[in-house]
């Protein structure tokens, strides 16, 4: 995984234990880190030890401190800056979600029960996160990552959309949605969730389904008519969106 980008924050439910995360991620740790002294403490001690990816859990520290949520997430902030808050979650609830992104986070996915498909939502949400870089430390190598599902290639630098030889142009818009959908494939994802992942967490619009409905017309087009894809956008009557293979 490239490193040029800022690092992300990682807050899990307690459905894993923040060691089984970065074991699965990093191989066995010499010591095992699931005792909690102070928030500032792991933190540090965490940055340190692992500079791109930070994991926390997020109902351990109400249990070891005396922090709420909202302080919590303050704090974080506070402590790294530039970093992007990820919080990942086992139920998706859109009006939760608002809240989340009111008080900071930047992200929020299902958390995945396996490690080997942790291990891949993060590499994709590590690309994904590129598209948006305008970091001047990123090399230009990073033009040939690729996100891979079923017959189709993902390029989320340079926004394009491949099956063969063929290929089509993606607009931000585009390329935010096909990556939240494949990140949540076969389930179904929220018009509200959709609209909020396009626009960083700053949607205004009246209608979020209206705006979903725009994007996904035009993505559809390009999948079915342009590249003759297996992929298939199903609308989820009075839900939103789920990407599935024909």
């Amino acid at each position: 995984m490239n490193t040029c980008h800022k690092t992300e924050v990682l807050i899990a439910e307690r459905q894993t234990t923040l060691y089984d995360m970065m074991t699965g991620l990093f191989g066995c740790l010499e010591e095992k880190i699931d005792v909690v002294h102070s928030v500032e403490e792991t933190l540090s001690l965490l940055k340190n030890s692992f500079p791109t990816a930070i994991f926390m859990e997020r109902t351990l520290f109400s249990e070891t401190t005396y922090v709420d949520e909202q302080s919590f997430l303050h704090m974080l902030h506070s402590l790294f800056p530039k970093t992007r808050l990820v919080l990942m979650v086992k139920t998706i609830e859109p009006r939760t979600t608002i809240e989340l992104f009111r008080q900071g986070v930047t992200d929020v996915f299902m958390m995945p029960y396996k490690k080997e498909v942790l291990r891949e939502s993060l590499e994709r949400l590590s690309l994904r996160r590129l598209c948006h870089s305008k970091s001047e430390e990123c090399s230009q190598q990073e033009n040939d990552y690729t996100i891979t599902f079923a017959d189709l290639h993902i390029n989320p630098i340079e926004r394009t959309l491949q099956k063969g030889q063929l290929r089509v142009q993606l607009s931000p818009n585009e390329l935010s949605l096909l990556v939240c959908l494949i990140e949540h494939h076969g389930k179904a994802v929220p018009h509200e969730f959709l609209a909020l992942e396009m626009s960083g967490g700053s949607c205004q619009v009246k209608s979020y389904q209206d705006l979903t409905k725009r994007y996904v017309h035009s993505l559809r087009k390009k999948l079915q008519h342009n590249l003759i894809s297996s992929i298939y956008i199903q609308s989820i009557r009075g839900v939103g969106y789920r990407i599935r293979t024909l």
